[in-house]
Parts: C-alpha cells; structure tokens; sequence
C-alpha cells in the first residue's frame, strides 16, 4: 500500500451553484459535517467528502477569499481508492459502503478531520484513512493517506485514482517532465516508477474559449512507499 501526504493548490474562475460551500465563507475555517458528507471551508477552499461512496467529491477555490467558490476542478470520480483484479476489472472506494468520519481538531484556524473505513471496492483487499486538514487563509488542502491489506488476495494493482476536470496534464517526475494534452487512446498514459514529488492540471474541460484555461488544480506529493505513477489523459 502506498503511504503518502499530498498538498493540493486549486484556483477556479467560473461560478458555481449554491451548496454547503457557500456555507463555510471564511475566513475562519468552517466545518459542516452530516450523514453523508463531510465538507471544510475558510473562504479560500472548499472541500467534501463523500461518506456514503467514500471518495474526495469536491474541490473549489476563490482566489479573493470571498467566499464565491469557483466550479469543482474534480471530475465525477473524484479521489478514490482503487483495485485492479487479475481480470482487470476495476473496483472503487466509491462503491465499498459507507465510511466514518472524526474530528481531530476544530478551531477557526485549523481543522482536520479523519476518514476511516475506506476499502477498495465490496470485499475489497486494502483498508485506507484519509486525513484532511485545512488552515484559515490556506489556498490548499492537506491529505495524508495511509492504508494495509485486510485480507489476501490477488491483484494487479491497489491505487489512488485523482479524477481532474482540468484537460492539460503536467506531471514532474524526479528525471524529467511529462505533459499529457487531449491524446488518443493509444498515448493516452505514461507508466514510471521514478519519484513524482508535483503534477498539476490546466484548462476546462471543453473547447469553448470562454471557458478554455479557467480551472487549474495543484498536487504536491511526499511519499513514503509508491509501487509507481500512471499519468493518464483522453478526450473522453
């Protein structure tokens, strides 16, 4: 299993419908906390998380801290746990059950709170926590992500899968650069086992111009144990 912390930067220019983000504007740190999610927010950045289909379901940003959050630079899947069988089947955090959450620490200047009870899809092989922390005036999020096997079993791989709106991908391995921009199915991704310590993804999500560069998200990453990195990007 991969343990690792992430930071994630994200900036948003477009303008979202009302939601429990436009609950939390800031500049304090917020917390909103229900049944089937768990949300933060400090004006800057708004985060949630799904707890009935456990995943990162939501990120926003302002970059005037009023609390007007942009769109969600976060595709559909969002952030997931992942588990490819030896069919090549693949099986989702989002469909394993319901996860718990805790609170950590809650102040009006930092709050973290813990995720547990996340597995990589029904009679999953991994169990995952995630904790996510948030700062008043930060523009991003911080992540800590650690995880063991439950049970034995076989597969190909047991992952994190990040789900960008953003269509222009830029991946900073350890030896050199990767950018991966609308390619076709047959150079749609790129394997490496070297070190990926930022990627980060420009651009929305389709051709329009009005819209075309608006949605940007940032992910730095500190990883204790990785098997590898795959940088994907298609037109789908």
């Amino acid at each position: 299993m991969q343990h690792s912390t992430l930071t994630m930067l994200f900036l948003s220019g477009i303008a979202c419908v009302a939601s429990y983000c436009t609950e939390m504007p800031g500049p304090h740190v917020e917390l909103i906390i229900s049944n089937t999610f768990a949300a933060l927010g400090n004006g800057f950045t708004c985060v949630a998380v799904d707890l009935q289909n456990p995943r990162i379901s939501t990120l926003k940003g302002d970059f005037d801290s009023s609390g007007a959050y942009g769109a969600n630079v976060l595709a559909s899947t969002g952030f997931v746990l992942e588990r490819v069988d030896s069919d090549g089947n693949i099986h989702s955090s989002s469909s394993s059950g319901p996860a718990t959450v805790k609170v950590v620490s809650k102040s009006p200047e930092l709050v973290i709170i813990a995720i547990s009870a996340i597995t990589d899809g029904k009679e999953g092989l991994a169990e995952d926590s995630w904790t996510i922390s948030l700062e008043a005036g930060a523009r991003s999020i911080g992540l800590n992500t650690s995880g063991n096997l439950i049970r034995a079993g076989t597969a190909i791989a047991i992952r994190y899968n990040f789900a960008f709106l953003p269509t222009s991908v830029y991946a900073l391995f350890d030896r050199g650069v990767v950018q991966m921009l609308s390619a076709d199915a047959k150079h749609s991704h790129y394997a490496s086992a070297d070190g990926l310590s930022r990627i980060y993804a420009l651009g929305g999500p389709g051709s329009d111009l009005n819209t075309a560069g608006n949605a940007s998200i940032s992910v730095r990453r500190k990883v204790r144990r990785s098997g590898g990195i795959v940088v994907t990007n298609t037109r789908a």
